[in-house]
């Protein structure tokens, strides 16, 4: 095939495979979730309630270094219970990391415990979704994986864009309930 028939081709993935919808459906949805707690973290402890700076918002991405263990060790368990028993068990730490935010919501304590878990969450999931996805059809793994990656990064801009306004105007709260609305998302998936 040409080049350009390649990249048309990758869209046709989605209609030729119901599991990259379903797995592209989920993984965007945990990405957006992602992408909007950590930019609302840039927002959130610099309000009255807080009254941190920059300093301390930036200072949250220390603990992501614990999304980087919790994806080698996904990765593992990944093969020995299978993709869905890590995906299940990611999700369930992504509820405590809402419930964290939202019981929590004015120590920064249950703050990073909430972050810890989410990242843990995302982390967690990803490689098995994504091996997953790559598993859906080996001999076009590559357009697959393409129109998945597509999908997953776009919908986390979009998560990313969305989570700021959703602050302003309903809070922490608010950026709690979009979090739990992505989590339903995923479970439906």
């Amino acid at each position: 095939m040409s080049y350009r028939a390649i990249l048309k081709s990758v869209p046709n993935s989605f209609l030729e495979h119901s599991a990259l919808r379903y797995l592209t459906t989920a993984g965007s949805a945990w990405f957006a979730m992602f992408s909007g707690i950590w930019v609302t973290l840039a927002l959130y402890p610099a309000t009255l309630l807080f009254g941190y700076g920059p300093a301390v918002a930036g200072s949250f991405g220390v603990i992501g270094a614990a999304g980087v263990v919790s994806s080698q060790v996904a990765g593992r368990a990944s093969d020995r219970f299978g993709a869905g028993a890590v995906i299940s068990g990611s999700l369930a730490l992504a509820c405590l990391g809402i419930l964290s935010f939202l019981l929590f919501r004015q120590s920064l304590t249950g703050l990073v415990a909430g972050i810890l878990l989410m990242d843990i969450d995302c982390f967690g999931a990803q490689p098995a979704n994504q091996a997953q996805a790559l598993a859906i059809s080996p001999p076009t793994a590559n357009r697959v994986y393409s129109a998945y990656t597509v999908v997953y990064y776009t919908i986390g801009t979009i998560g990313a864009f969305i989570a700021p306004v959703i602050f302003t105007w309903f809070g922490w709260q608010g950026v709690c309930g979009a979090l739990c609305s992505a989590r339903w998302l995923c479970s439906r998936q």
